[in-house]
């Protein structure tokens, strides 16, 4: 939390620092993207990517997942969601719920 906070508050060593956690997300990411086949996208989901979202949509996140060498065009198209609501687990309950049983709820 201090690193976050003063990353986000100008320090440029904290910055570096957030910057770099940022890439080296985006490798593993990417890793897995490639290991797991995903082809609908990604979704950074909870965490505490959430805290900077501004910082992470401008960092080198993408940019590091996609480095991937000859495989690098898998990732042209491939969307990054980052998932901000509160409770999504329970929402998507919710809605798997909603709609296997309808009105019955």
């Amino acid at each position: 939390a201090a690193i976050t906070s003063a990353a986000l508050a100008g320090d440029p060593v904290a910055a570096a620092v957030l910057e770099q956690f940022c890439v080296f997300l985006g490798r593993v990411v990417g890793n897995n993207v490639l290991t797991l086949g995903s082809l609908g996208g990604v979704y950074i989901v909870g965490g505490v990517v959430p805290r900077f979202t501004e910082f992470f949509m401008n960092s080198g996140f993408k940019r590091a997942m996609g480095e991937k060498g000859v495989m690098s065009g898998y990732f042209k198209n491939l969307p990054v969601w980052l998932v901000t609501a509160e409770y999504p687990g329970l929402m998507g309950s919710g809605v798997a719920l909603q709609q296997a049983f309808g009105s019955q709820i």
